[in-house]
């Protein structure tokens, strides 16, 4: 059977639904599942033509009653339970699809009846529509018309520099072209003089433009935070001698409030909405008080283990081999506060710590050479999306490989490594300043104790800094 139907029906249409297309079918389908269960099974519904035949007019009243929420699956499933106590999983018919005369053909149609796809599979129809969509909004944005014009002065706005949106909807319908609708995407721009709705051609560019508008958005609600926070960071100066073979204290404090504004502006929110986005810059406005001193504590446990690592006699050292220009790791020393964390990893006891000052030079060469192509991709494609974590990724590889009682934040073999970097050389480059906030991990809050506090035993101490 051939269903016909207008491409917003389509768009409409359900699995779930297509199941109950067809009423004079619905006893053959029936059957159908039946004989596809086990043997052991099926010998409980024979003869089978008369069990589906009942099962089928229970499933006709079961279906008024759940109003059309279940698969046919679902529904016979939960029939054959309550009639002869026997569970079934449907997803035991999964692999047991319909015959193609019991499934229902549906034909996408336009306005004249012409025909724009048609299929059995539901995926596929869908599948079809939202590329004639896609195509069809491009073709429109192109083009400019009045419709898409019309659609600018309904929804593009002015720029604000606080949220003025009371809905945010994930597409507008502009126009129809050659049956196929024509949609376009609302999201925030970001601008001189702060935030514009404005209407875009596809959702990938509304949802990338949106990040970044939501960044700008936050950083203007929270500019008088952002003030206090750059004046409290001079308590960076308190560790300066501890990161004066990295950087000098002007530019760790740089480093520090970049890091942490990045950290704060760059959240999601979801739903986009006025009241999530309060929720969100009341969170964002909570995390930034007293935030400080235990930055500055953290940050000086971080420097000292580094320190700390730098004296060993046989440290797995990098390419960059602690010149002035690079750190162990191989990666700039201007980095500083991300350099820092790099080393934040310390021997768990004295005992491991001789055992590590007991490691043979060649052992050492032979993790450095294996590390070597690593940190040569890691420092060539930062400017790649996803750069970042796959940095991050060879050193925890690094601690793993050099010092394996210590233990990482996420296991790391050099499998993992080599499917990683395969995704970031296919990747493509975008400007650092466009790439996504670094995911960030949420700030525990601890009284200030005079006492030493404990020594990092792992680089996931660090989910003591930053939330997502």
């Amino acid at each position: 059977m051939t269903l016909d139907v207008s491409v917003r029906e389509a768009e409409a249409l359900t699995s779930a639904a297509l199941d109950w297309a067809v009423p004079g079918h619905l006893e053959a389908k029936v059957e159908h599942y039946l004989r596809a269960l086990p043997k052991e099974l099926r010998r409980g519904f024979v003869p089978l033509g008369e069990t589906a035949k009942t099962l089928a007019a229970r499933l006709v009243s079961r279906d008024r009653l759940t109003d059309r929420r279940e698969a046919l699956t679902e529904a016979l499933a939960a029939q054959i339970a309550e009639r002869f106590r026997v569970a079934i999983d449907p997803a035991a018919w999964a692999d047991k699809p319909l015959p193609d005369h019991l499934r229902v053909r549906v034909r996408v149609v336009d306005a004249e009846q012409r025909e724009i796809v048609a299929s059995r599979e539901l995926e596929e129809v869908h599948a079809a529509l939202h590329a004639k969509s896609r195509a069809a909004s491009a073709a429109v944005a192109r083009e400019d018309p009045a419709s898409l014009r019309a659609a600018r002065t309904k929804w593009e706005t002015p720029e604000h520099t606080n949220w003025a949106w009371p809905e945010m909807p994930e597409r507008v319908l502009v126009s129809e072209q050659a049956g196929a609708p024509v949609y376009a995407f609302p999201g925030l721009r970001a601008g001189t003089d702060g935030v514009a709705r404005k209407l875009f051609k596809t959702p990938e560019e509304a949802r990338a433009a949106t990040r970044i508008g939501l960044t700008a958005l936050f950083e203007r609600q929270l500019g008088n935070d952002l003030g206090w926070l750059e004046r409290d960071l001079r308590a960076v100066r308190e560790v300066g001698p501890l990161a004066a073979t990295l950087a000098s204290v002007d530019t760790l404090r740089e480093h520090a409030f970049g890091s942490i504004r990045r950290w704060v502006t760059g959240r999601a929110v979801e739903p986009l909405d006025a009241t999530t986005f309060g929720a969100v810059l009341d969170r964002a406005k909570s995390d930034l008080r007293g935030l400080v001193p235990r930055f500055v504590d953290l940050l000086r446990e971080i420097l000292a283990a580094r320190q700390e690592l730098l004296v060993l006699p046989h440290r797995l050292s990098g390419p960059g081999g602690g010149s002035g220009d690079a750190d162990a790791g191989g990666f700039p020393a201007h980095d500083a506060l991300r350099a820092a964390c790099a080393f934040a990893a310390l021997p768990e006891s004295d005992e491991a710590a001789g055992r590590a000052r007991e490691e043979k030079p060649a052992k050492d060469a032979e993790r450095a050479a294996q590390l070597a192509p690593y940190v040569a991709a890691a420092a060539k494609g930062r400017a790649r999306e996803g750069g970042e974590a796959f940095r991050w990724l060879v050193e925890e590889f690094r601690v793993s490989s050099s010092r394996r009682e210590l233990g990482t934040a996420e296991p790391v073999s050099a499998v993992k490594l080599d499917r990683a970097l395969a995704a970031l050389q296919v990747g493509g480059t975008k400007p650092e300043r466009d790439a996504p906030p670094l995911a960030a991990k949420p700030i525990v809050s601890a009284p200030v104790a005079k006492e030493k506090s404990a020594r990092l035993k792992n680089l996931g101490a660090l989910d003591k800094l930053f939330p997502r």
